[in-house]
């Protein structure tokens, strides 16, 4: 079984002004060669994450 890189790592990373946000980044560069980035269930938390609770792609309706 494939360790994953838990989602709120790839949330912290992908919000630049987050306070973790560098060593959230740091550590999935270090790991990437050992753990699966995602899965299908990630992609959807980081969408659900980014959109809903730091409004991050309101120019994206879901419709």
């Amino acid at each position: 079984m494939e360790k994953l890189i838990d989602a709120n790592l790839l949330i912290y990373a992908l919000i630049e002004d987050h306070p973790a946000s560098s060593v959230c980044e740091a550590f999935i560069r270090r790991e990437n060669r050992y753990r699966k980035l995602y899965n299908d269930v990630d992609s959807v938390e980081v969408f659900h994450v980014l959109w809903r609770i730091y409004g991050l792609l309101n120019n994206y309706p879901l419709s």
